[in-house]
């Protein structure tokens, strides 16, 4: 009899574990959880981080520091179909031109992008329709490319439409066909029309499968590769590529690489090789000072001398 009963108690206890598993199961399926990632891009200066941070924290800094490599944030997104719950992976991205190997990092798999640029710098607007628009759409289908004209605090707001049709007008002399539902206006200062973008993103890309996104194949980066080796710039980004790798938390080594520049005396967009040679030395006492083995240090430290020794 007793035996029975622990039988009759096993059963039971097995169906209602069955049951809040079989529940769960039905919950997920019909609430799936969607995980998209966006990316920012846009010449330096043009208000990236702002947007970056005004999004996730809803704060705002007068101060600029230069984005060395990317800061990555999520953000959980009410799109307005409650059977789907969607967060947004944001890659803020280095703001060079010349610094191809961490675009290609921040825009692998890429869902969608935010082209920003200056509302008050017309060369923004050329560099986000020459040069950023190009590139992307080499791996990014153009329906999931938007464009935020940034610190539209800075114009009257009667000038708003002007800015959006002479935007639309440069593009065009570009050959960029940019329709007015792709472009926001934006000031990450005010908190004007940042979450606008991300949310009209987001909502975009709600419904569509994860098999559905349109990308493209990926460029062939072996056919810039050897080019590219032999600049400064080069080795660069690979220092901002292996300190990324080392760490699973990206934000911290963004911290790292972030303390790193703010200690050398290195320009981005200008190195020198004694410059450089400064910047891998603090980059190395730092990880250093990280907990990352001396070992692994000397191997990749030793790795970026022998580019630099081939520029």
């Amino acid at each position: 009899m007793e035996i029975d009963k622990i039988h009759r108690t096993v059963y039971r206890d097995s169906f209602y574990l069955y049951s809040i598993l079989q529940y769960l199961q039905v919950a997920v399926e019909m609430h799936p959880r969607v995980i998209r990632k966006i990316a920012l891009v846009g010449d330096v200066r043009v208000g990236k981080t702002s947007i970056f941070s005004r999004f996730l924290r809803n704060a705002f800094s007068d101060s600029y520091s230069e984005t060395i490599g990317v800061n990555i944030g999520k953000k959980p997104m009410n799109t307005g179909n409650d059977q789907v719950e969607m967060t947004l992976m944001v890659w803020d991205v280095f703001g060079s031109h010349l610094h191809g190997e961490v675009r290609r990092l921040a825009l692998e798999n890429v869902d969608a992008v935010i082209i920003i640029s200056d509302v008050t710098n017309e060369n923004s607007w050329k560099s986000a329709v020459d040069f950023w628009l190009p590139s992307i759409a080499e791996t990014v289908d153009t329906s999931f490319i938007y464009f935020s004209l940034n610190k539209v605090d800075l114009i009257s707001g009667d000038r708003y439409e002007e800015a959006v049709s002479s935007f639309i007008s440069l593009a065009a002399r570009y050959g960029a066909n940019i329709t007015k539902d792709k472009i926001f206006l934006t000031s990450s200062k005010e908190a004007y029309g940042v979450n606008e973008i991300f949310e009209s993103v987001s909502v975009a890309l709600t419904n569509l499968p994860e098999t559905d996104i349109p990308r493209r194949s990926k460029p062939d980066s072996h056919k810039t590769q050897g080019k590219e080796e032999k600049t400064l710039e080069a080795v660069f980004d690979r220092i901002v590529m292996d300190v990324l790798n080392l760490f699973d938390e990206k934000s911290q080594a963004q911290e790292i690489l972030q303390e790193c520049y703010k200690e050398s005396s290195l320009d981005s967009e200008d190195i020198i090789p004694e410059e450089l040679d400064e910047f891998m030395r603090i980059v190395s006492d730092k990880l250093l000072e990280n907990n990352i083995s001396p070992s692994k240090i000397l191997r990749i430290s030793g790795e970026w001398k022998r580019l630099k020794s081939q520029v």
